[in-house]
């Protein structure tokens, strides 16, 4: 097991045979404001991404996707302008994992050895993937700009 140390937060690379359910992907080390409600955002962030992460491993990816999303929706109700960082960051955690997941999803619905039943989780997983990305290039350019009142703007639900 590897760990990646950063100034606020620690990550923590999961072997990929054993996954321990308990241990969460981003811990709080080290904050220099003390949130309550960050720390209870990070709990459900956490909780999604292990919960996505069993449904990928059991190849249920349609769940594993739509937890995700629900997970990249909660890091939008940290709003306060010094926590922006923060949220930007968890938001890149899980495109990352969602990524992964759209990778995974390519190598089986196309080649030699394909099948159809991952193409509709392929597709929905682009499509998912692409909001993530416009929601946060969205949200990098309002915190670019300077908007003083910092609006985080949620992405558009594409697929049903």
């Amino acid at each position: 097991m590897k760990t990646l140390s950063k100034n606020l937060f620690k990550l923590t690379v999961l072997d990929t045979d054993y996954l321990n359910t308990e241990q969460n992907k981003i811990e709080l080390v080290g904050c220099k404001y003390n949130d309550k409600k960050c720390e209870s955002v990070i709990a459900a962030i956490n909780s999604g991404y292990n919960e996505a992460i069993s449904f990928r491993q059991d190849k249920d990816y349609y769940r594993a996707i739509n937890v995700l999303k629900t997970t990249f929706d909660k890091t939008f109700e940290i709003r306060e302008a010094r926590c922006l960082k923060c949220s930007n960051f968890f938001r890149s955690v899980i495109t990352h994992n969602l990524e992964d997941i759209h990778d995974e999803l390519k190598k089986m619905s196309t080649g030699i050895f394909k099948t159809k039943r991952f193409v509709p989780s392929y597709l929905m997983a682009g499509d998912t993937l692409e909001a993530f990305n416009s929601a946060m290039k969205r949200d990098n350019l309002v915190v670019k700009q300077g908007d003083k009142s910092h609006k985080i703007h949620r992405y558009e639900k594409k697929v049903s």
